[in-house]
């Protein structure tokens, strides 16, 4: 039995897609334990803002992808989405400078590259 190209490219992605989703995880945690904490700590530093960011995502999905992971994060929302950036509603230091560093970015690009 021999796999069409499409059905090893939908495998591909769906490995990579899944490799991504322990780190994803990961980060939700993360941002929700911050996010957490400045609830019930009225002495937190809640510094909200609207950034734009560069999205280095070539398709709809891999810009889909990008822009719902940024959603699902505690703390960051994103509020308009194109090709050229993605602005970003964040409430901490923290959430803006995890955008900025582009981690996230990229390993969505790295599961865009197999589409």
């Amino acid at each position: 039995m021999h796999m069409r190209d499409e059905e090893i490219l939908s495998l591909k992605f769906g490995l990579r897609f899944l490799a991504y989703l322990p780190w994803l995880m990961l980060e939700l945690i993360k941002s929700g334990i911050e996010i957490s904490l400045c609830i019930v700590n009225p002495s937190a530093k809640i510094a909200p803002r609207v950034i734009k960011i560069k999205p280095s995502q070539r398709t709809s999905t891999g810009l889909m992808i990008y822009a719902n992971s940024i959603t699902f994060t505690p703390g960051t929302v994103s509020t308009l989405v194109s090709n050229e950036e993605i602005e970003v509603h964040t409430i901490t230091d923290n959430a803006e400078k995890d955008l900025i560093n582009g981690v996230m970015n990229g390993k969505v690009k790295a599961i865009e590259e197999i589409i």
